[in-house]
């Protein structure tokens, strides 16, 4: 699944995608349906815990993930330990195996799973509560980052009841505090600032940190964009077009949002900053002046946002207008926008400083 949605090698990555779409078709599932099933679980049991059977008497050392999503290990009394006790028996032997292919794959799929999450954030995606909570909060790993993100409850008609968070305890509360039972809703989406009133997010903003929670993504503060008029016919948002910057700075912040860079033209020119959105089925393409690969850091200039459809086999559709843009991900993208050149500033003379138009 890695490999169909994020492989840089599109040969490959089409050839991963044919297989696991047929994989979720032959149990008729979405793609992400399949995703969220087979999440793995880095050998931790369903109390979060890896077994470490040390020595031939098979001495019940364990380890647990912290708080930073790293697996610490202790030893049978309970007290953490740096590493596990040497030894050539078969339990250490494999014990010790166990715990190293833990730690790579618990770090891929933490890694793996909050960009997924981020990326149902902006495509507004809705669970059932079962699926929610089989696939999602029971999961050892995914529970955990359920944890460090706010979630909204929905009715059968798709409107907002309230906005919760998942404890370590197991409790779900909202902003003040208040117990929130998930059983009430029809659906459960993940919250941001354009789906909450006025005055939820600032709540929700210090609840997060009176708590000391760590949130995965941000959920809330970005400023919103709304879509209104003639600008839902629009393909294009321009309102950061001329703005100058460079290309190391340019390439630093739209690879630090998880953008990559656009196929390469004649000449290995490219111009444009890409990032899927899968369950959306779109992709959100920056464009700016360009520059030549091998890359040279030179003056760059902002051009526009737009979202084409994903098609079959790494292939772009074409732009879609901004009024069939997820409320969200028009926010987020339009954010990255921005981001991209907050260092610079607009130039009138921008043209004449390119070095590629």
């Amino acid at each position: 699944i890695s490999a169909a949605t994020r492989l840089k090698q599109k040969g490959v990555q089409a050839y991963a995608g044919e297989l696991v779409n047929g994989v979720a078709e032959a149990r008729n599932w979405s793609l992400d349906e399949l995703a969220d099933r087979t999440i793995p679980t880095a050998g931790l049991n369903d109390d979060g815990v890896l077994e470490l059977p040390i020595g031939d008497d098979a001495k019940p050392y364990f380890a647990r993930m912290d708080d930073d999503f790293k697996l610490v290990a202790f030893n049978p009394d309970g007290k953490p330990i740096k590493a596990l006790p040497a030894g050539d028996d078969d339990n250490t032997k494999a014990s010790k195996k166990q715990l190293s292919a833990s730690k790579r794959e618990l770090k891929q799929v933490m890694t793996l799973q909050g960009e997924r999450l981020y990326e149902a954030l902006c495509a507004e995606r809705v669970w059932p509560v079962s699926d929610w909570l089989r696939d999602f909060r029971d999961h050892p790993l995914m529970g955990r980052l359920t944890e460090r993100v706010i979630w909204l409850g929905v009715d059968a008609d798709g409107n907002a009841i309230t906005a919760f968070r998942p404890t370590a305890e197991g409790d779900y509360v909202d902003a003040e505090d208040n117990e929130v039972d998930p059983e009430n809703f029809a659906n459960i989406r993940l919250a941001h600032g354009a789906l909450l009133p006025d005055g939820a997010a600032e709540a929700w903003k210090t609840h997060l940190s009176d708590y000391e929670v760590k949130p995965l993504f941000a959920q809330f503060g970005r400023p919103l964009l709304a879509v209104e008029g003639d600008m839902a016919k629009e393909t294009q948002i321009k309102d950061r077009h001329g703005w100058v910057t460079d290309t190391f700075t340019f390439r630093g912040v739209a690879s630090k949002l998880g953008y990559e860079r656009g196929e390469a033209l004649d000449g290995g020119y490219f111009n444009e900053y890409v990032k899927n959105f899968r369950s959306a089925g779109l992709c959100a393409v920056i464009e700016f002046s360009g520059n030549c690969l091998p890359e040279e850091n030179v003056a760059a200039a902002q051009m526009y946002l737009s979202f084409n459809k994903i098609m079959g086999k790494g292939r772009r559709g074409r732009a879609v207008p901004l009024g069939e843009v997820p409320g969200v991900l028009l926010s987020e993208c339009w954010n990255d926008y921005r981001d991209m050149v907050a260092k610079g500033s607009y130039d009138p003379e921008w043209m004449k400083k390119m070095p590629w138009i």
